[in-house]
């Protein structure tokens, strides 16, 4: 096997890691905004850049398929492994991509889970406005006593 195909791995390797360290602290960050005061044009700052961040891993990880194709093996956890072992000066660096991608798995998830709070916690806000701005009406009971209560819509019946 040339020594070609392993370089240029090693290299892909040694870029996504350092992407992958800086797309982790972005979710870290974001992490921060969302547990903290935050203005949405900041939040969506952050967006943008972990979908530049995105395309950008996408783009190694063809160059890492195009490399791992060319040492033979599968681009897969088991083929990454197995091109590790034939050339241990990928280990640290295949361990290290392992460990960076659980990371922002977890941090991605995580923040995930914040933002689907929000979102519940804003729909049940805008749902209470919009209950709260029907208009009210004054109601008479049988015995003539006079209350408010929400007018609710009313159904139309077509015959």
């Amino acid at each position: 096997m040339s020594s070609q195909p392993s370089l240029l791995l090693q290299q892909t390797l040694e870029n996504e890691v350092k992407l992958l360290t800086s797309f982790t602290e972005l979710l870290q960050q974001e992490t921060i905004l969302l547990l903290g005061e935050h203005d949405n044009e900041t939040l969506h700052q952050v967006t943008q850049l972990k979908n530049q961040y995105a395309e950008q891993l996408a783009h190694l990880n063809d160059q890492r398929e195009h490399a791992l194709t060319a040492l033979q093996v599968s681009n897969s956890a088991a083929g990454l492994q197995q091109a590790a072992s034939q050339f241990p000066d990928l280990v640290p660096l295949v361990e290290q991509l392992h460990s960076l991608a659980e990371q922002a798995k977890l941090a991605n998830e995580q923040n995930g889970l914040l933002i689907d709070t929000y979102l519940q916690y804003n729909q049940q806000a805008l749902d209470a406005l919009a209950q709260a701005m029907q208009p009210v009406e004054q109601v008479y009971d049988a015995r003539g006593k006079a209350s408010l209560q929400r007018s609710q819509p009313r159904a139309s019946i077509k015959a």
